[in-house]
């Protein structure tokens, strides 16, 4: 029988218990519900920035990416769970990212073509950044590819004031 785990978290510690377990020998789904790994709980130091932590655990988040025994879920969430102790199945729904992971190049000239700007807080920082973007490190996550953040009605959609799918129309033309 095999052995199996489920990691729930975005956090460096959870791609540490992953790793840990792979290297154990369980095969190991780490379920994340952000488009990359994150860099939360890495340090006490509030002092210390996001890309100082990303450099001191850097290689710690490509050892887990590249282990054959941890598979990462990411934009997903746990929708289900059953079974009873020792032998449980869980149910994972994955959000799009409306960009292809397996093609994206991290290039970055979406996002420079992109005018839609949407407000998040790094390092406790109120900023924004495009609609399509980078994972908040840009290439220094694990994975790299742009996603498409889309919360509600699409921007063209809610200034047009018949409130037309203007990106379905024009994707029939």
């Amino acid at each position: 029988m095999a052995r199996g785990a489920a990691i729930i978290g975005d956090s460096v510690g959870a791609a540490q218990a992953a790793l840990t377990l792979a290297e154990l020998g369980v095969e190991v789904k780490l379920i994340m519900s952000s488009p990359a790994l994150s860099l939360d709980n890495t340090t006490d130091s509030a002092s210390i920035t996001s890309r100082e932590r990303l450099l001191s655990v850097w290689p710690l988040l490509l050892r887990a990416a590249s282990h054959p025994l941890v598979t990462i879920h990411t934009n997903s969430k746990v929708s289900a769970i059953a079974g009873r102790q020792g032998r449980f199945t869980i149910r994972v729904a994955t959000y799009p990212r409306y960009v292809r992971e397996d093609l994206c190049t991290a290039c970055g000239r979406c996002e420079e073509a992109c005018s839609v700007q949407v407000p998040f807080i790094l390092d406790g920082r109120r900023t924004t950044h495009s609609a399509i973007h980078a994972p908040v490190l840009g290439n220094k996550t694990i994975p790299s590819a742009y996603c498409i953040e889309k919360s509600g009605v699409a921007p063209c959609r809610t200034m047009c004031p018949l409130g037309i799918n203007v990106q379905g129309f024009i994707s029939l033309l």
